[in-house]
């Protein structure tokens, strides 16, 4: 007897595509030729229709209404070595991803996957045909996986079984070949057909199927038969149903009643069917084959043996279930864990949930907001703003990524993100503010590019805030959100929403000044009084990048502060006004000035040592 698996239809994809609406797998496939991605054309099917235009697969991955998405948007096509290129095919729109990846209209880009795009409301996740795995321990299984039941004295029973005109040779050769439908069924979502050829061809079957147990009936996923076989045929209902009922391997021998199998009562001499298991032990399908008479007057029999081999390989089948089952989880899971983490923490969080869980730590929060969107959104349009928002928001997650930050939230046009949790990250305070200035040096390029569209800069307001949090799990069981709560987060919304009142691009707290001392340059700006914060709360400028002409202005910031706080109010103004001349939209500087000319005006008893920021400007 021999096993041989040459031409039977392995699958060759070398990409996997998912797609993901709110953080559900709703569609997947193979490909390992081009793929195009769009919305839906006025009379094509409703997503996920594919469609073959040459050798191009088309997928429809958005509704017609939905015109954020272009009907042409991107082009997937495997690269050499393992890379994927990616290629913007719309006209207009613009495709960023997380990782630096950007792709204007008509440019195309060869990536290292996984590629994660967000196109509408849905995510989609290419990422490398898995490698095969090894398995150990499943060649004695016979019952559900992973159950801790399983037989021991299984293999051996079926050695002892392997007497009389069967050989060692043979035997090694059934084994590989139930071996090769275990590694099958770890790495190739056809397993199913190479487990039929496999049962075929190690029982010495002429037709074998895998049944399935769906909607309260059985129906075929996969099946082959003889090349030399001329009968039409379907599966014994009698047999698979004493399968289900009995929830093991049952066998028929030469002369039984099978002629409701669809083949002639003359041409069947046995039938075997073997039960698959799910996780809790359920029948949810089988595996079936029968054997012929070949013109024998009582045809050929099912072993013992040829029994156990089919229970076998029904058992890798069942593991190969189960793991796919698994493997769509997880993916899930970790696309779900990565619209928060690096894909480095995903993967970790997903292998170690344990982390998630709420706990007390030292945190830093940073909170940021676009300024002037309500403007730009009536100036420019819902389309143009749409497609500049994404892309602004796509660079400050970016940058939080970058250096290992959480994205928390996403509101309209504001960001909150942290460090510090869910691992400990002893430098937070430093990783959050270097994210920060990378935002800053990077927006003028951006702003430059959408200011003739949108008509004026683009610029982003930025709070940082360190202390202690309770972080986990802030959403609900419907909706995952990690996050943090405490007065350190309550402080770090405050502090950006004083920086438009105090004309800088980044105020950090005292508690995050000191954690970042010698490492960033801050400029104290004086204790302040926060809308809803009781606690005075001491601010810091921290610039994205100090020159001569700042640090100057600082001096003389730090002397024109200290006199006021002296009652020297003249002299106060005398420096900031020189201070001026030198740096004239410095706005601390002229925002203090302002303050003490107001109290000198007033007699010169009225500066308030505390900047009340609580209250809206006159």
């Amino acid at each position: 007897m021999s096993f041989n698996l040459a031409g039977d239809p392995i699958l060759s994809a070398r990409f996997t595509l998912r797609v993901f609406e709110a953080h559900q797998l709703v569609f997947e496939m193979d490909f390992d030729g081009p793929v195009e991605l769009g919305r839906q054309r006025s009379g094509e099917a409703r997503p996920y229709h594919r469609s073959h235009q040459g050798e191009v697969t088309r997928v429809v991955v958005a509704p017609l209404a939905q015109t954020e998405v272009s009907r042409q948007h991107v082009r997937l096509e495997p690269a050499a070595d393992g890379a994927l290129a990616c290629t913007n095919i719309s006209r207009s729109a613009s495709i960023v991803a997380p990782g630096g990846l950007t792709l204007a209209p008509g440019e195309s880009q060869e990536v290292e996957p996984p590629l994660l795009l967000t196109l509408g409301d849905r995510v989609v996740r290419v990422e490398r045909e898995r490698e095969d795995q090894q398995f150990e321990g499943l060649g004695a299984k016979t019952q559900a996986p992973g159950s801790d039941s399983a037989e021991p004295e299984k293999l051996r029973d079926l050695i002892e079984n392997a007497t009389g005109g069967t050989d060692a040779q043979d035997l090694v050769a059934w084994l590989r070949g139930v071996m090769g439908v275990f590694q099958s069924a770890a790495s190739q979502p056809d397993f199913l057909n190479q487990a039929v050829t496999a049962a075929a061809s190690i029982a010495d079957l002429d037709a074998t199927s895998i049944v399935e147990w769906t909607g309260g009936d059985w129906r075929v996923a996969a099946g082959h038969v003889k090349a030399d076989s001329t009968h039409a045929w379907r599966p014994s209902r009698r047999m698979l149903d004493r399968v289900r009922e009995g929830g093991m391997t049952f066998r028929s021998q030469p002369g039984a009643q099978l002629s409701e199998t669809g083949v002639t009562r003359a041409e069947v001499a046995a039938i075997v069917a073997a039960p698959i298991l799910n996780a809790q032990g359920e029948v949810v399908a089988a595996l079936y084959g029968e054997k012929r008479r070949g013109g024998l007057p009582e045809g050929y029999a099912i072993s013992e043996l040829d029994a156990m081999l089919v229970e076998l390989l029904a058992s890798s089948v069942a593991a190969g279930l189960a793991r796919l089952q698994q493997e769509k989880v997880a993916v899930a899971a970790q696309v779900q864990l990565e619209q928060f983490f690096t894909p480095e923490l995903a993967r970790t969080l997903a292998a170690q949930p344990g982390l998630l869980e709420a706990k007390d730590i030292e945190i830093s929060v940073l909170f940021s907001d676009l300024c002037s969107f309500s403007a730009t959104t009536e100036r420019a349009g819902g389309p143009t703003t749409l497609e500049w928002l994404h892309e602004v928001m796509s660079l400050l997650a970016d940058c939080v990524l970058e250096e290992q930050g959480v994205l928390v939230d996403f509101q309209g046009d504001g960001m909150m993100a942290m460090w510090g949790a869910p691992a400990e990250q002893p430098d937070h305070a430093q990783r959050a503010c270097q994210a920060a200035v990378n935002i800053l040096r990077r927006l003028p390029e951006l702003s430059a590019k959408w200011e003739p569209s949108i008509k004026c800069p683009t610029q982003v307001g930025i709070g940082i805030n360190s202390g202690a949090a309770r972080v986990g799990n802030i959403g609900s069981r419907q909706k995952f959100k990690y996050g943090a709560l405490g007065n350190v987060v309550n402080i770090g919304a405050r502090v950006q929403q004083a920086t438009r009142r105090m004309g800088v691009d980044l105020l950090v707290t005292e508690a995050t000044a000191r954690l970042v001392s010698g490492v960033f340059e801050c400029r104290p700006l004086g204790q302040t009084r926060l809308n809803n914060i009781s606690q005075e709360i001491l601010l810091h400028e921290l610039p994205a990048e100090p020159d001569g002409p700042w640090r100057d202005s600082t001096r003389a910031y730090a002397e024109s502060l200290s006199l006021c706080q002296q009652g020297d109010l003249h002299r106060a103004a005398a420096s900031l006004t020189q201070a001026l001349s030198a740096r004239p939209h410095d706005q601390p500087t002229l925002m203090l000035l302002s303050r003490v000319i107001e109290a000198i005006r007033g007699g010169g008893g009225g500066f308030e040592h505390v900047w009340d920021l609580s209250r809206k400007p006159a």
